[in-house]
């Protein structure tokens, strides 16, 4: 004698985990709710995969902005020592 995961008796032909459906283990149900898993656990899994690509994008683009501002500042560092130096010593002859 069989018995289903609720521990009743198992009809013949009947599925373990779904005694409604009469089909044998794995029954179509089975198989639907395991594709329903694998798809959502696929999707979590992609979603994931996509937030951390963004977080990477998103550091990189801080990262150039960062080094932007820092040579444009740079440059003006540069320009303003060079008009002191230039004043400095007697102008533009």
């Amino acid at each position: 004698m069989s018995w289903d995961i609720y521990g009743e008796k198992l009809r013949p032909g009947h599925c373990e985990v779904h005694p409604s459906v009469h089909e044998e283990y794995p029954c179509s149900v089975c198989l639907k709710e395991t594709q329903r898993r694998q798809e959502k656990s696929e999707h979590h899994f992609l979603k994931r995969e996509l937030e951390a690509e963004r977080d990477k994008n998103r550091r990189l683009v801080e990262a150039g902005n960062a080094l932007t501002k820092a040579d444009v500042w740079g440059r003006a560092a540069a320009y303003e020592g060079w008009k002191k130096a230039l004043a400095e010593n007697g102008g533009d002859r």
